[in-house]
């Protein structure tokens, strides 16, 4: 501390002020995030940094950031240009801000040093720690960030003299109106958007498991091409176009098999994809479709109902995994050489998805 305030009378200007906060959290409690923020800012104040300066505590941040309208600093999700504005509403000339993500029983911490006035990141450290022991871990990365922050850089002795300001303006005449109140407003931090989009593909082996189609037909493939729009970080509806075929067996009158294509909508829950790598998926539908001879289509309702469960490293935009899909065709039409039932189809195979914009999928 008294290497800040001898800073800040050497060089000129606001002592230098700052406060640790929690930019970004998935995965992990407020609880836990805000231990790790408070055990940070322990490390970093008992150090005394002058670049840094005074360390202002959360009990006096939080009315600051009330006041200024923006009372969760994680609304960031790690931005830092919304982490400088910060600073600037709270009057800090630099904000630590923590991302905390939960992987498993690890702990991805990422610490970056904004500064307000200029709104440059001048340190970024990132650590994987064990859950169970990140607390007690957290000061070996806060060497790191005092280890690589730069002193502070003094003003220049022949700073120019500010030019007088303007005269005031005239008084109005009598009876004018008086000219309306400049009002300054601060710039709202950036909100993530809530939209997403991105195409799946799935291959499938299909088998029919009601009768008679049991007995006509033997196993097959199905396949099925779907876009997707995410109406929330969890929730998508779905459209998708899908084609089968089911070769025939010895007890197919028409030894024609059969084969079908579909074009249908639908909505699936998905673990939100922000920092996850094990997305579980499950989707329904309605879907049209077309089966029959080439002399003429038949028309029918299928019901749809599917899971996957997808895997992806780090940061990837493309996932892949095992999915299953089970559809019920509502025979609509039928015709005496080509007579139509209800059927029943369960699939097993692989799907394999890709997201436009992975960053719209971050916590809201």
């Amino acid at each position: 501390m008294v290497l800040a305030l001898l800073a800040a009378s050497v060089f000129g200007g606001t002592p230098p002020e700052y406060a640790v906060v929690v930019s970004r959290r998935i995965g992990a409690t407020p609880q836990v995030a805000d231990g790790l923020a408070t055990s940070l800012g322990k490390v970093l104040d008992a150090a005394g940094h002058p670049r840094l300066g005074r360390l202002l505590p959360a009990s006096e941040l939080k009315p600051r950031l009330l006041a200024a309208g923006l009372p969760d600093p994680s609304v960031c999700n790690g931005a830092s240009a919304c982490v400088a504005t910060l600073a600037r509403v709270s009057g800090l000339t630099h904000l630590v801000a923590l991302q905390v993500v939960k992987v498993g029983g690890d702990l991805a911490l990422d610490v970056s040093v904004v500064e307000s006035r200029t709104g440059k990141t001048l340190v970024a450290e990132a650590r994987t720690l064990k859950a169970k022991t990140a607390t007690g871990e957290v000061g070996s990365l806060a060497a790191a960030v005092l280890a690589k922050l730069p002193d502070p850089e003094p003003e220049p002795l022949d700073t120019p003299v500010a030019p007088p300001p303007p005269p005031p303006p005239p008084p109005a005449a009598p009876g004018s109106p008086e000219p309306p109140p400049t009002v300054q407003t601060e710039t709202a931090p950036p909100k993530p958007s809530s939209w997403s989009w991105g195409l799946r593909a799935e291959l499938l082996g299909a088998a029919p498991v009601s009768s008679p189609q049991s007995q006509l037909y033997s196993v097959g493939f199905s396949g099925r091409a779907s876009a997707f729009l995410g109406l929330r970080r969890f929730i998508d509806v779905l459209l998708g176009l899908g084609y089968g075929v089911l070769p025939p067996t010895s007890g197919d009158p028409l030894n024609t098999g059969a084969s079908w294509l579909s074009v249908g909508v639908g909505g699936r829950v998905h673990r939100p994809w922000a920092g996850a790598q094990v997305i579980p998926s499950g989707d329904v539908g309605l879907a049209w479709v077309l089966t029959g001879p080439a002399s003429g289509l038949l028309h029918h309702l299928a019901l749809l109902a599917g899971g996957a469960v997808y895997f992806r490293g780090a940061g990837w935009p493309v996932a892949l995994g095992p999915a299953v899909r089970f559809e019920y065709v509502v025979k609509l039409q039928s015709e005496a050489s080509y007579p139509g039932y209800d059927a029943a189809l369960l699939s097993f195979g692989v799907a394999v998805e890709w997201l436009a914009s992975a960053a719209d999928r971050e916590e809201k």
